[in-house]
This record gives structure tokens, sequence and C-alpha cells, in this order.
């Protein structure tokens, strides 16, 4: 086979007109050639596996002699894209083969508030003791023996205690797994140490404990595939949402109107975000002007909403009330 000149990928793209999940599997070969044997067997495969159109030919044409050791198999080609990603060692880029892993995909980071940028607790950035099983900021709490910590911009400094973050088994897929961090924090994942890009296989729908000990610790990520890949970052307006699904605290709401005296007065509400399960409801203010009592309406929470309820007093005419909750759907 005739060599041909290394393009960059806007050149192949232009040049060859198929797709661009095509074309980028294709430039994972540009220091090597397929067979011609192996063609129709991987233009096969992209149509069956990628939903990908058959017309690579010229595509193959233009790939050049000697494919890297480890790639110049069918069966190895099948198996490095049967993963989430495909690590291609050209201009240190990772190839994503199904469009959403790997770098130039998002939702890739299991680990949720991975920046600590979320805090919807309120806790203090100086130096704190957190209680025993006690969330600190949002989906990250304290383990069985606490925590002592502090924080500045994105990296949490941890001196006694462990800081757990606990994954949600509806969100594992199992299978291979890798877990990384920056800074100088030990980690278990479900009570086993790990090293950073340390690969290791996790079953599906069962909860993932991961734990950092004493150290610094900065953008943590626990993703699928074997090869640990760039920190995802993700809007706060993302993370805040995701947040919420597991605890979320409701503006204080000012309200008021007329009702006849004794009337039984029922404001339902909505969560900002549907909540993982049912979440615990704890009022954080709850007032009244003209009315009494006032609380959750009996059999009112739900995964979507709740219901305030008061009875106005004895006279008919205008009643305010004031009222501020935290929904908590976390796990603990």
């Amino acid at each position: 086979m005739a060599d041909y000149p290394l393009k960059t990928p806007a050149q192949f793209h232009a040049q060859n007109p198929i797709t661009p999940a095509a074309t980028d599997i294709i430039l994972a070969w540009q220091g090597g050639a397929l067979g011609g044997e192996l063609r129709s067997d991987f233009a096969a495969y992209l149509e069956a596996e990628l939903d990908v159109p058959v017309s690579v030919q010229a595509a193959f044409d233009a790939l050049v002699d000697g494919a890297p050791a480890g790639l110049d198999t069918f069966s190895e080609v099948a198996t490095a894209l049967n993963d989430r990603y495909t690590k291609v060692e050209s201009d240190g880029l990772y190839l994503s083969v199904d469009g959403s892993s790997g770098p130039i995909g998002g939702l890739r980071n299991a680990l949720i508030n991975a920046s600590f940028i979320v805090n919807q607790w309120e806790s203090v950035s100086t130096s704190v003791v957190v209680a025993a099983n006690t969330y600190w900021r949002d989906r990250w709490k304290s383990g069985p023996g606490g925590c002592t910590l502090s924080i500045s911009g994105n990296v949490a400094t941890i001196t006694a205690g462990t800081l757990v973050q606990v994954v949600d088994g509806v969100d594992v897929l199992g299978g291979d797994h890798v877990i990384n961090w920056t800074g100088t924090a030990t980690c278990s994942v479900n009570g086993t140490g790990r090293a950073k890009g340390e690969s290791f296989t996790l079953p599906a729908g069962a909860n993932v404990t991961v734990s950092f000990g004493t150290g610094t610790l900065s953008f943590p990520q626990l993703e699928q595939g074997g090869v640990a890949t760039p920190f995802e970052r993700r809007p706060k307006a993302l993370e805040l949402q995701i947040c919420q699904s597991y605890y979320e605290r409701t503006p204080r709401y000012l309200e008021q109107g007329y009702a006849q005296a004794s009337q039984l007065i029922r404001h339902p509400k909505q969560w900002r975000v549907e909540k993982r399960v049912t979440p615990t409801v704890t009022p954080i203010f709850l007032n009244s002007i003209n009315a009494a009592g006032g609380g959750i309406g009996s059999g009112s929470v739900s995964t979507l909403g709740y219901r305030v309820e008061v009875t106005k007093d004895g006279t008919a005419g205008i009643y305010v009330l004031e009222h501020e909750y935290e929904a908590d759907a976390e796990i603990y």
C-alpha cells in the first residue's frame, strides 16, 4: 500500500465525505493501516455497532502502513471500540468512540459537586469539625469517625477523619471504572485503598462509597472505563440542579390572603428538582400572623413537592404566612 501524508483532523473530515464519528475512529490510525482483508469486516462493524454508513472505502485508502502494536488485528480494534472510550496517542488527545464519553463528551464524572462549588448546606470555609456521618457541602459528608477540614477555592484540606461521597447505585452501570484526583489525600473505594488513576471493577446498580483521608483534595473523578481522563468541569447551574435531587433549601416564601374564621389554608409547593426519593422535610423558618399552627400538611410530601398548611384565627380577614424548608433526600 502506498504511503500518504498525514492529515490534520480538519483536512481529513473535509476530504472524506463520511460521518464525523467514522473519521474520528479512522484518525486513530493516522500512523498505521488496516490490511485489505479487514476493510469489509471493519466497515460492517461500524455499521452494526455505531450506526455509521458503510461509505468508508476512500477513508481506509488514506491510511498509511504500520498499524500500532495492539491495534493491528480486528479483534484488538473491536475490543478498543467496545470500551467507553479509546485512548489515542496522537497529540495527547483522547478520542471518544460513542461521542458521549471521554473528555470530548459530558457527564462522565460520577462524583457530584466534585469542585465543591455548591454549598446549600452553608458550611464555612475555615477549619470545621464535622460530626460523624454529617453532610458538609452538597453530596459530601463526613465518614464514621467525623472529619476536620477547611476549604480554599476548589481545594479541601482534610486534617482528620474522612470526607465521603456515596454514589447512587442507580447511576452505576458496572464494569471497569477508574478513580483520580489532585492532591495528597488518600482514597478508598468501597473500603479498598486506591491509587490515582487506578482502575477496578464495580457491580452494576450498587451504591459506591468513595472516601478521602487526610491531605489536600481537589477535582476528584470517578468514571467508567479503564483510563483516567481530564477532570470534567460542569457549569455551576447544572451542578446545583444535580445536587438538588438530593438536597434542597426552599426560598423564604412570604404569602398572604383572606380567609374565613378558623379556615384551614393550604399552600402547595413544588420542589425545584424532583427528589431521588421522598425527602425528609424540616422547617428552617416558619411564622404566621392572624393564623394558628402551621407546617407541612399530613401526607403531602412527595418527590415532586409538598404542602404548607395554616389555620386562620377566630376572625375572618387577612393572614400572613412566612416559611422556609429544607428537603433532605441524601444517602446516609
